[in-house]
């Protein structure tokens, strides 16, 4: 499941465009809404990929627990972030009937949009953050996998928060692409160590 979650969000990143004013929102709507309807595609994996990962401390009641449902608030965040700028906002401007990308009331139902939508990316990155940092921390007391992960968790989640309190929250898309290329990375690592768990166990 976090194999597959990955796939959707590799594709996602390759075909997402770099954002533009509302002419460039216009042209490439089609791009934007299938590239982020594969994100949302995703979201259902990654989840039962994580309520995995939460079973693998049967032990601990505690830290799965916690983890999940703080990656669980993330994704949901995730998802409305991806729902407000990957499918209202292009809709929204392709069925204008005349849209003028001077109009003043224009431009602020978008900037109000991408707020919204910056808003909730944040919440994904700082829910993301703190539960991959938990899992990473238990994962090298506990070693149920290989604790290379772990530190690999840590230092990301930590890097990415770090760069959220200097930049004051104004988190630019070099950056977010950077955590998702990290998250990416996190989740495939983990896939496969569970995935070879799984087969010496079996």
């Amino acid at each position: 499941m976090l194999l597959a979650g990955s796939v959707g969000l590799l594709v996602t990143m390759f075909f997402h465009p770099p954002g533009g004013n509302i002419e460039y929102l216009i042209k490439t709507s089609t791009v934007i809404v299938a590239s982020h309807s594969v994100a949302l595609l995703s979201i259902p994996f990654f989840l039962t990929g994580f309520w995995g990962l939460s079973q693998i401390w049967k032990h601990n009641t505690t830290v799965p627990t916690l983890s999940f449902f703080i990656m669980l608030i993330a994704q949901l965040a995730g998802m409305i972030a991806a729902a407000i700028n990957g499918l209202a906002l292009p809709l929204f401007v392709t069925n204008l009937r005349s849209p003028d990308p001077d109009n003043e009331i224009l431009i602020l139902i978008v900037r109000n949009m991408l707020a919204l939508n910056h808003a909730f990316d944040l919440i994904f990155l700082a829910g993301a953050c703190v539960s991959i940092l938990i899992w990473s921390i238990s994962i090298i007391k506990t070693k149920p996998i290989p604790g290379g992960v772990g530190y690999f968790g840590i230092l990301m989640s930590v890097a990415t928060l770090g760069v959220m309190v200097v930049e004051s929250i104004e988190i630019n898309l070099h950056t977010f692409r950077l955590f998702m290329s990290g998250y990416m990375i996190w989740t495939v690592w983990v896939a496969i160590l569970l995935y070879k768990k799984g087969r010496s166990n079996g």
